[in-house]
């Protein structure tokens, strides 16, 4: 390539030795003849007045240049947000596989754990059990060797395997349950014909005595105050008579029979318990 040199802000061929260039009206003439119409070039800086007018030109060709080679450099651009796009994707792809196997294998564990935890209770329940049975069979031999008396505490009385205390002082019912718990018992619980019939003779005086029987939970619903079965009953004719939603707790008349009454009424009271065997 031939050297070229910068004339003015123009970038052209140097002339041959012995020879200038001519300005002539906007086409650079070589000395000795017109230059070729191949060596002419439209807009060229001679077409301008001066050379700030050449500058813009020249910065708008520039301008020009730059917009055609934005598209391509968008699309590298485009390109390389892609490719780079497509790394996080794999990357974050990878670290979920991570996740999802550790996640996996501590649910496993979380099961072997818990199935080992089922086991361990049977074993220990069993042991407890067998330990139970083993304290039951040694307090009855113990019991059995004790006297008939002591079975019950003093002022209590034992019917079966079981002590009652007749309460001396009336309360209502609540402080009468409350009572027979302090005394870690529970207001007296008829079971069968047999205890209804101990209770009835135990009543020497013919007091009322109040019974751990009540509907407070649920109305007409009659439960006793250790949620055992509500089997046997000993009402009084035309009782329970529910003749208000007061009368929610139950007691023994004089006479061995039951009735209905309202909880704050004053009455006297039975305890019940296990013997002391």
């Amino acid at each position: 390539m031939s050297q070229q040199e910068l004339y003015g802000n123009w970038l052209c061929p140097p002339p041959s030795p012995g020879k200038r260039l001519v300005r002539q009206t906007g086409i650079y003439l070589l000395a000795g003849g017109p230059a070729h119409a191949s060596h002419f070039r439209s807009g060229s800086p001679d077409s301008f007045s001066n050379e700030e007018d050449y500058d813009d030109v020249s910065l708008s060709e520039m301008g020009d240049q730059m917009q055609k080679r934005l598209p391509a450099y968008k699309d590298n651009t485009d390109i390389a947000s892609q490719r780079s796009k497509e790394g996080t994707d794999l990357q974050m792809s990878e670290e979920l596989k991570v996740l999802n196997y550790n996640h996996s294998e501590r649910l496993m564990n979380v099961v072997q754990d818990l199935a080992d935890a089922r086991i361990e209770r049977k074993r220990l329940q069993s042991d407890m059990n067998k330990s139970y049975k083993e304290l039951s069979d040694l307090t009855a031999s113990i019991c059995n060797a004790l006297p008939e008396p002591i079975k019950c505490a003093a002022g209590w009385k034992k019917f079966g395997k079981t002590c009652y205390y007749f309460s001396n002082t009336t309360t209502n019912w609540m402080g009468a349950k409350q009572f027979c718990t302090g005394q870690s018992s529970y207001l007296v619980i008829v079971n069968n014909d047999n205890e209804q019939a101990f209770l009835k003779d135990c009543n020497k005086q013919k007091r009322t005595y109040w019974l751990g029987l009540s509907d407070a939970v649920e109305e007409g619903k009659w439960q006793w105050v250790d949620n055992s079965p509500y089997s046997v009953s000993f009402w009084n004719s035309g009782e329970p008579n529910i003749q208000g939603e007061e009368e929610d707790c139950v007691k023994m008349r004089s006479t061995g029979t039951w009735a209905d009454s309202e909880c704050s009424q004053p009455n006297y009271w039975i305890c019940e318990k296990t013997w002391i065997c």
